[in-house]
């Protein structure tokens, strides 16, 4: 066989190839598994990052790069809580079903007043992403850290996945004080945080000095004071 019929017969093969392999397009996609239908009363959005559920069945969503926080009311229609955020993150609501939202790229936990207003609940946080409040009203937040006095209260750094930047910790915001203090530390890939009367819980890879796992949930109980 000549070079060139080799290299004719091998642009075929090729094409032969790309015809009958399925392309991301094409390929199905792989069903959710549920117990029940599942919807999708959101969809098409930056980038979703928080949520948080009303009594009423209201839905709030942050969308970190757009800067806002989406409200889907029960009836489906949706509407902007709050905009000109610094990319929001976690959402919670307090006993009067007020927003919590922490707010990454300006350290800040801010509170959505009825009013529409917003209230500064914590600020000094560096990369601020989740956030559970106890029934006794205390905040718990993940963060990277505090701030240190020197830094600046907006930072430019793309906190896509703040993970990379070492372990975490968790700050509790006393309710009567204000105060924030660290309760938890060396906690990598720390994915989410949820509170009782009784203890904290922490999704996350692995806690800094204890046996390395491959994900984990730590429950911290909750000490007086």
């Amino acid at each position: 066989m000549t070079a060139a019929r080799l290299a004719l017969a091998l642009a075929l093969s090729a094409v032969a190839l790309l015809a009958v392999a399925p392309s991301a397009a094409t390929a199905k996609a792989k069903p959710i598994v549920a117990r029940a239908p599942v919807e999708i009363p959101l969809a098409g959005q930056r980038e979703l990052v928080g949520v948080a559920v009303a009594p009423d069945g209201t839905v709030y969503v942050s969308d970190r790069k757009a800067g806002v926080v989406w409200r889907l009311a029960p009836g489906g229609s949706l509407t902007v809580a709050v905009g000109g955020l610094r990319r929001p993150a976690g959402l919670a609501l307090d006993a009067d079903r007020r927003l919590l939202i922490a707010e990454q790229q300006t350290g800040r936990v801010l509170r959505l007043e009825p009013t529409g207003t917003l209230s500064v609940l914590a600020t000094g946080l560096r990369h601020p992403r989740w956030v559970a409040l106890a029934p006794s009203g205390t905040l718990y937040i993940s963060a990277q850290r505090l701030r240190l006095p020197a830094e600046r209260d907006e930072d430019e750094e793309d906190d896509e996945d703040a993970d990379n930047d070492g372990p975490r910790v968790i700050v509790r915001r006393d309710p009567g004080t204000g105060t924030l203090s660290v309760v938890a530390s060396g906690l990598r890939r720390l994915q989410g945080v949820a509170v009782n009367g009784q203890a904290l819980y922490a999704a996350l890879k692995r806690v800094v000095a204890l046996a390395p796992v491959d994900g984990a949930v730590a429950r911290f109980p909750l000490l007086p004071g």
